[in-house]
Formats: C-alpha cells, sequence, structure tokens
C-alpha cells in the first residue's frame, strides 16, 4: 500500500516553526540604541524563519552579506571623520566618489532584500498581506509587526497537503502519495513520472 502524506508520523507529530516573537517596539528602540543595526540583524532572524518554513529563502544569504557591507560602511564611516546614515548604511563624510558609488549600490540591494522578504512572506504557505509603502520605510520593524502575532499552523496544513511536484496545494492530503526521492507527489505528477520513465 502507498504511503500517504497523513500516514507519515513526523508530519503527524510535527510542531509548526514558530515566528520571531520579539515585539516589533523593541525592533525599533534597539535600533535606535544601535544606530539601526539591529534591525538589519533581525532581518536575518526574519529570513531564516522564512526559509525554515518554505524550505528555501533568497532574503537569507543575501541579509548576512549585507550585515557585513554595512558593518564595513560603519568602520569605513568612523575613519572618514563622520558618517552618514540612510536605510541601515554609513558613509564617512570625507569618503570619494568610489565609495559612495558602492554605497548608494548596498543601499539599493538592501531595499532589494527587503523586497525579496516581503515577497517570500506574501507567498504561500505564509501568506501575510504587506504594504509596499511601509515596507519600504519601515523594512523589518513592518515584517515583526506582523510576525509578533503570526501563526503558521496554517501555513504547515497547507505545506502537508501541497504535492511537491507541481506545487500546487489540495484540499487534503488524501491524493498525495509518497514517491522515493521526489517527496509527495499528486496524480497527475504521478503520471508525468511514469510516462518520462517509460519513453526512457
Amino acid at each position: 500500500m502507498p504511503e500517504v502524506r497523513g500516514d507519515s508520523t513526523a508530519n503527524r507529530t510535527g510542531e509548526p516553526i514558530p515566528a520571531p516573537r520579539l515585539h516589533w517596539i523593541w525592533v525599533l528602540v534597539l535600533g535606535l540604541l544601535t544606530g539601526f543595526i539591529f534591525p538589519w540583524v533581525w532581518l536575518i532572524v526574519q529570513s531564516n524563519w522564512s526559509r525554515r518554513v518554505r524550505g528555501r529563502s533568497v532574503a537569507f544569504p543575501l541579509a548576512i552579506g549585507l550585515l557585513i557591507a554595512q558593518l564595513c560602511f560603519l568602520f569605513a564611516g568612523e575613519s572618514g571623520g563622520g558618517f552618514l546614515i540612510l536605510f541601515g548604511f554609513y558613509i564617512g563624510g570625507s569618503a570619494n566618489g568610489v565609495i559612495a558609488g558602492l554605497w548608494l549600490v548596498a543601499v539599493a540591494l538592501r531595499i532589494t532584500n527587503v523586497f525579496i522578504l516581503r515577497s517570500e512572506l506574501q507567498s504561500e504557505p505564509i501568506s501575510i498581506p504587506l504594504s509596499v509603502v511601509m515596507t519600504l520605510l519601515f523594512g523589518p520593524i513592518y515584517f515583526q509587526y506582523h510576525l509578533r502575532d503570526y501563526s503558521n499552523i496554517d501555513a504547515e496544513l497547507k505545506a502537508l497537503n501541497r504535492c511537491d511536484g507541481c506545487k500546487v496545494t489540495f484540499h487534503n492530503f488524501y491524493g498525495l502519495t509518497k514517491v522515493e526521492g521526489r517527496g509527495f507527489l499528486c496524480e497527475k505528477c504521478r503520471a508525468e513520472m511514469a510516462q518520462n520513465s517509460a519513453s526512457n
């Protein structure tokens, strides 16, 4: 008898992955106390949660890389005799045009990082509706406003009902069958796999 997803003990007993619970006020306060470094550290935490729930995240490695770049700009700003803060990045007051250009690129990548995570949080199985304007203005602080009270039990159930082949979510898991090396597949994906095996 084929194994269906509902028969998996790991799926029945596995606990939902809790969202980061820090209050958004603390993200803001700690951001003010750290020169707005902390919210971008917290963006890594949020991106990592997205990775764990979704199984992948483009925002996670990008957030780590941009935090390292941010710290480099912090040291450059201090050695330059002063600094300017924008979107969490520092630039030295006496920096040359090359450094300024790199700084602008870094800011653009920071905004890109925030909107990539926004896209991940809005997509299934998380499905949090997020404003474009609030994302641009407040980024990780705005995300935390939603994540603090977020329960991903529904997201976990949706993940259980999703075909690992075509990624379509079904009303229940009974139409999904485990295929060795392919995960849980719907009838259509199993038929396509059988057809491809026959043609080979």
